[in-house]
């Protein structure tokens, strides 16, 4: 087997196609960098959506409850003057005197 004597050329070349090689291993690391950015900023929007839609639903959320407490306030005087009424009634066919 002969030995070629490496010149100070082929180490040139040599060194040279190695650059090359991580120019574009840099690029493609260059470029998921840049589509990963990417994404972290459609990420960072959708987050400020999702807090601004739960921020809009826990202030309904918050009047529905307000809404349904009332209502049960409502039915629940409804309910007593009925059965105040009923109770009434009832004294008066019993002959009961009132403790008001």
């Amino acid at each position: 087997m002969v030995k070629k004597e490496t010149t100070i050329d082929d180490l040139a070349i040599m060194v040279q196609k190695g650059f090359l090689g991580m120019d574009k291993k840099f690029d493609e690391v260059n470029d998921k960098i840049d589509k990963m950015q990417s994404n972290i900023g459609h990420l960072k929007l959708d987050v400020q959506f999702l807090k601004s839609e739960m921020a809009g639903l826990r202030i309904r959320i918050e009047k529905i409850e307000q809404i349904l407490n009332q209502t049960n306030n409502y039915i629940a005087n409804l309910e007593f003057e009925d059965l105040m009424g009923r109770v009434k009634y009832l004294e008066l066919k019993l002959g009961i005197e009132s403790g008001k």
